[in-house]
């Protein structure tokens, strides 16, 4: 078996040369560059069989050599893929399944007959160009990848290159990464060429990934939940950055904002536990990250909400129609604001140094004294004491929350979220059913206090719109005539959200700490 962990770098054709000639490849270079053609076609059953287990079955031919390859999946990656492969050479185009090795992985494909039904799924042909690599203390493989992903009826074109480590610290993959990146622009490739090709054999698109749960015991340390709820987020954020790349869909839009959410959120939970530069540092990065997925999410929430409802009984006219004309235009700037950020550089950076901060366990060293004692201590005395502080400042909120301005509202907001997130990854620690009935009225502060939150919202794009119509050449009177039914049912729906709100605020006050 040999343990596959390796970066995808999606480059641009024209940048291709660049990263080959970097000056950190050059010195880092152990052997002149080699060039292959590899021609891999991967099987599975007509039903998907393989890959619904996370395994991928290929033969790759080289010249005259034929190596079968099993690819079995070691754990969710975050930006990395890591795979177990079982590597066999054979004399013909299709696979022998007698040859995996170890007999456990090969019972794995005859036990529920897998092998019997094998076809072709997919085929990639690439020319590989291939440089090994010495860069701080990790033997690395630099392939520059260029060709194509068939099917029978599809293709699309692969370039991209691939950092795969063959000995030594993972972190030296990543950290090459990080250097280069400073000056080769690229995007980490969350997909293997085997999920795109079974997209296109399916004609799959990626979709929107909602969280699930992280799955925390109370046998757990601090430090190792630290890093499951990290890395599920980390796993949430790729997922739906790919359906959005792919689609430019509204719900990936808002996953990526509660991944982010969500992984801030594990920040301040295990804050004590965190060295504080580093957090610190990646909190605000995060930040960065969340308002800058914020305008493309208000403009959705905004159409779908304010708009359609709002003139759904409105006569049409020249008015609204240019009143949408203007929120489709808005819009699809904050989409395009989104993909330019997804395609730079800062992002890429952040998604580097996160999985350098996981891989390296920079985050298990933080100073100070009992600073290791924090990080093995179990979870459950932890988590108490944390959601017990978090829940006495909620409750302090709440109790005079008929006398809180705006902006201590939308503070209590983002509290009861925080804590309603906090509560969910937790909730496997502790047994019953009570943190079900608590995150759920943690679940109905937030939609009832973000309903406000979106009707104020809701009032700023309306004027950016009218200012939008003003230079489109609508007339002030028509413009106010468009306009104000609308600030009139916004109106309309604040005695409503009042009530949810004070309904809201009762059931948490009422609810029972799980963790007690």
């Amino acid at each position: 078996m040999r343990d596959e962990y390796e970066l995808k770098l999606a480059v641009p054709r024209k940048h291709l040369s660049a990263l080959e000639h970097h000056a950190l490849i050059r010195a880092a270079a152990r052997d002149e560059k080699k060039r292959s053609r590899l021609v891999t076609t991967y099987f599975d059953t007509p039903e998907s069989g393989l890959r619904k287990r996370g395994m991928a079955l290929r033969v790759r031919r080289s010249g005259q050599r034929r190596v079968q390859t099993l690819k079995v999946a070691a754990d969710e990656a975050g930006s990395a893929h890591h795979h177990h492969e079982y590597e066999a050479e054979i004399e013909e185009d299709r696979p022998d399944i007698s040859l995996i090795r170890p007999s456990r992985m090969r019972k794995l494909l005859t036990r529920d007959k897998l092998d019997r039904s094998l076809t072709p799924v997919f085929t990639t042909d690439i020319q590989r160009d291939s440089i090994p690599l010495r860069f701080a203390d990790s033997d690395i493989e630099l392939a520059l990848d260029v060709g194509r992903i068939r099917t029978d009826k599809r293709k699309r074109e692969v370039c991209e290159a691939e950092l795969e480590l063959t000995s030594g610290p993972r972190a030296g993959v990543i950290e090459l990464a990080l250097a280069l990146c400073e000056s080769v622009p690229f995007r980490l490739e969350s997909r293997t060429k085997a999920a795109r090709g079974y997209a296109m054999s399916k004609r799959e698109v990626p979709r929107a990934v909602r969280a699930v749960p992280v799955g925390l015991t109370a046998k757990m340390g601090v430090g190792e939940a630290f890093e499951v709820v990290a890395q599920a987020a980390i796993v949430q954020l790729r997922a739906n950055e790919a359906a959005f790349v792919e689609t430019a869909d509204a719900e990936a839009v808002h996953q990526m904002r509660v991944a982010v959410r969500r992984l801030r959120a594990a920040l301040g939970l295990f804050a004590k536990a965190l060295d504080r530069d580093t957090r610190s540092g990646l909190a605000a990065e995060l930040r960065w990250l969340q308002r800058r997925l914020g305008a493309a999410r208000d403009w959705d929430v905004f159409v779908s909400e304010t708009l359609d409802p709002a003139t759904a009984k409105l006569d049409g006219g020249e008015g609204i129609a240019g009143l949408r004309a203007a929120a489709r235009s808005l819009r699809n700037d904050a989409y395009r604001r989104v993909r330019r950020t997804l395609d730079g550089r800062r992002y890429t950076r952040m998604l580097l140094s996160v999985e350098l901060w996981l891989t390296d366990h920079a985050w298990l060293r933080a100073p100070g004294p009992g600073g290791d004692r924090r990080k093995t201590r179990r979870i459950r005395p932890y988590a108490q004491r944390r959601l017990g502080r978090w829940d006495a400042k909620l409750g302090a909120d709440l109790a005079r929350h008929a006398t809180l301005s705006t902006a201590e509202r939308h503070a209590l907001r983002i509290r009861a979220k925080k804590l309603r997130y906090a509560s969910e990854f937790v909730a496997g620690v502790f047994p019953g059913s009570g943190a079900r009935d608590y995150v759920a009225g943690l679940k109905s502060l937030q939609d009832a206090l973000g309903t406000a939150n979106d009707l104020a919202i809701a009032e700023r794009l309306l004027g950016e719109l009218a200012g939008r119509m003003a230079r489109n050449g609508f007339a002030p009177m028509e413009i106010a005539s468009t306009v104000d039914p609308i600030r009139g049912w916004l109106a309309s729906q604040q005695d409503d959200c009042t009530n949810r709100q004070g309904r809201a605020v009762r059931r948490c006050l009422e609810s029972a700490r799980f963790w007690s």
